[in-house]
């Protein structure tokens, strides 16, 4: 398969998993190791979140380019072959 291929295999179902990422409750992770204050931890994580959403907003973006693409060129395909 080519390359171009094997991103439109590949790529809508990452696309699709990044936009419910934000949705996906994190993992809690053993405490007694992380030395850190309670207020580091909430900064971490408030920006970890924010990093979430907004990747997630580019996979929607991604896949919503993706859609208007391949609709496009369904509605081109059907009229060129009816014009002819």
């Amino acid at each position: 398969m080519n390359l171009l291929a094997n991103i439109f295999l590949v790529c809508p179902p990452i696309w699709l998993f990044g936009m419910l990422l934000p949705f996906i409750k994190p993992a809690s992770f053993d405490d007694s190791r992380d030395n850190r204050s309670k207020e580091d931890k909430d900064a971490e994580n408030a920006l970890m979140r924010a990093t979430e959403l907004r990747w997630a907003l580019r996979c929607a973006a991604a896949l919503l380019i993706l859609d208007i693409m391949v609709a496009v060129a369904v509605v081109l395909a059907v009229v060129l072959t009816r014009h002819h």
